[in-house]
């Protein structure tokens, strides 16, 4: 978010260029331009931009390889929970159940 000494009128930027250009380095804070009054613009220096992209990528691979994580884990659950229906003695013998899980996906039977 930004604060309120990011915020400029573009005439302001403009007029006192190198002065912002030295804030947005000396600070890697974004700033906003306004005209009329509007947010238009955002200006931020380059090498925090390129650290900010960087962080983005990093947290996306980061993100990736913990639903990687989540859905192996998931899997185990899921084996587990079959393993322990079957020691109950509620499990299905394949020959019953392939023909039903084909069913069920709308596939054809497989040739013999």
């Amino acid at each position: 978010m930004f604060r309120s000494d990011d915020i400029h009128p573009v005439t302001d930027f403009v007029r006192n260029h190198k002065r912002h250009q030295e804030r947005l380095r000396e600070t890697g804070r974004p700033e906003l331009l306004t005209i009329n009054g509007s947010p238009e613009l955002v200006l931020q220096d380059v090498r925090a931009y390129e650290r900010e992209a960087e962080e983005t990528v990093r947290l996306r691979e980061e993100n990736r390889n913990v639903r990687d994580r989540l859905e192996e884990l998931e899997t185990l659950l899921a084996l587990d929970e079959a393993y322990a229906e079957l020691e109950r003695g509620e499990g299905r013998n394949m020959e019953e159940a392939l023909p039903a899980l084909r069913a069920r996906l709308g596939m054809r039977a497989a040739a013999r």
